[in-house]
């Protein structure tokens, strides 16, 4: 891997001046990503509901209700993703989905 030095250049490399230069005429690149998403499942407990997600291992969100957990889940999403992100939301009931599609919300 090359050093600090050889990645920088030198004294004989480029001046500041010309660095400057270079950076004033160059043109903007706009990276475009494909569509991306996160799964997010809910599930029935006791005593509410608990959101996961197969995508984020860290995401887990208890709260009373559905509607609670689903706003839970945006309120934490909102610092972790772009917000071009689609949010899939799945509710799962004994091992299968009973209902699946992107959140209106975001």
């Amino acid at each position: 891997m090359a050093g600090e030095h050889e990645l920088w250049g030198d004294e004989d490399g480029l001046s500041w001046e010309d660095t400057e230069k270079i950076f004033r005429h160059a043109v903007p690149v706009e990276i475009v990503r494909g569509r991306r998403s996160v799964h997010v499942e809910y599930r029935r407990l006791r005593q509410g509901w608990r959101a996961i997600s197969p995508d984020l291992p860290e995401l887990d969100v208890r709260s009373h209700t559905l509607t609670d957990a689903g706003r839970l889940v945006r309120q934490t999403l909102e610092g972790w993703l772009d917000p071009q992100v689609v949010i899939v939301d799945q509710v799962v009931r004994d091992g299968s989905r009973a209902w699946e599609g992107p959140s209106a919300d975001r």
